[in-house]
């Protein structure tokens, strides 16, 4: 099994640091805008419960 998948990472190409990058952050700008909006979520849910 682990020489399979050791022919498997083989095979694959490195990936590319600028794509990389570009990946991580919208990664962390989507969690970013997540976090934003379930917290406005909660202010609202708060604001209407009191």
């Amino acid at each position: 099994m682990a020489e399979i998948i050791n022919n498997i990472l083989d095979q694959e190409p490195a990936p590319d640091l600028k794509n990389f990058q570009r990946n991580r952050r919208l990664l962390w700008l989507s969690a970013a805008i997540s976090f934003i909006l379930a917290l406005v979520g909660y202010i609202i849910i708060l604001t209407l419960v009191f």
